[in-house]
């Protein structure tokens, strides 16, 4: 069988650089027209044939479903972990050739079950699960329902899944550690109200990272992540006159946000009269009042995997699933 002719065998013969042979073949502009002449006509006596250009591929669909819980409209002018966590995974899906469509769903698991019936329709559906509320068995009706899948933001220890989640217990310790470096022994936390699994991480993670420094919590302050309610409930901790500790460790950046403000709107300094920390990093924790000290999560890599997972994962009951959870980054500023 003769040998297909390259365009570096081409290169070779004509005495150039294999881009000058692909400025002339292609008719741009690069060479001259006497050596473009040449590269053509010597192409041709070689019997090089220009590879046929690839049909495009076909475009598919990658359902992301949501609850609608995640989306606050009193808050909707935040930049919240879900918001850009989602503006992430439509980045990953765009390139590479998918469309991510979008899914809102409620608390009531009929919602679900609509989702799962118009998604299970496709042939051959991908669907990523932002799970971070979602209990094992609704999560094993969305396996049944749609193989390839991918649950975000949760760890599941009981259910074989592939997912995308963080090391809430990891991060959460860096910043303790951080508190704890700087000579800080009364520390305090502002903790959110939820039991989903990424706060409960968090809290394991502080009261542990406490304990094997000998320390036990200064204070507990637990409170909606919102920053108004937030603001509020220090607001009032302090007015009551309760004591304070040296600095607070938050569930996230907008409670830690929250904080700083009704520290300072109470005449106190941040970091020092009461040091605080965030988790996140969220984009206005860097130029916020007192830019927060935070966790850093990589989004990118966490919908970059989920996108992988779903395109290069093969899928079915006899497969070994990954689990993979995202490491975090201490970032340093002003607040601690």
């Amino acid at each position: 069988m003769a040998k297909n002719v390259t365009i570096r065998d081409v290169a070779e013969r004509a005495q150039v650089s294999p881009s000058a042979v692909t400025l002339a073949l292609n008719g741009k502009a690069g060479v001259s027209e006497e050596t473009r002449q040449r590269i053509q006509q010597i192409a041709q006596e070689m019997g090089y044939a220009k590879r046929r250009e690839r049909p495009p591929l076909e475009r598919r669909n990658i359902h992301y479903v949501v609850a609608r819980k995640f989306f606050r409209e009193e808050e909707a002018h935040v930049p919240h972990f879900h918001n850009l966590l989602m503006q992430s995974l439509e980045k990953h899906c765009r390139e590479n050739n998918c469309f991510m469509v979008l899914h809102y769903v409620g608390s009531n698991e009929k919602d679900h079950d609509r989702v799962m019936d118009l998604i299970a329709g496709e042939r051959d559906p991908m669907v990523v699960l932002q799970a971070a509320d979602m209990p094992d068995d609704l999560l094993r009706r969305w396996q049944e329902a749609v193989p390839r899948l991918v649950a975000l933001n949760k760890y599941f220890v009981a259910v074989d899944v592939n997912l995308v989640a963080i090391d809430n217990k990891g991060g959460i310790s860096q910043v303790t550690e951080h508190l704890i470096r700087q000579g800080h022994t009364k520390i305090g936390r502002i903790r959110g109200l939820s039991q989903y699994q990424n706060i409960v991480e968090r809290e394991s993670g502080f009261q542990s990272c406490m304990r094997n420094h000998g320390l036990t919590p200064f204070c507990d302050l637990v409170v909606d992540t919102t920053h108004k309610l937030t603001y509020n409930a220090l607001g009032d901790y302090i007015r009551r006159g309760e004591p304070l500790p040296e600095a607070f460790v938050t569930d996230g950046d907008i409670q830690a946000n929250a904080a700083v403000h009704a520290l300072t709107d109470a005449g106190l300094r941040v970091p020092e009269d009461v040091a605080v920390v965030g988790f996140d990093d969220l984009p206005f924790a860097a130029t916020c009042r007192v830019p927060l000290t935070t966790c850093r999560i990589d989004r990118e890599a966490m919908a970059r995997m989920c996108v992988w997972l779903l395109l290069n994962q093969r899928f079915g009951p006899q497969e070994h699933c990954l689990k993979v959870r995202t490491t975090t980054v201490l970032v340093p500023r002003q607040s601690a």
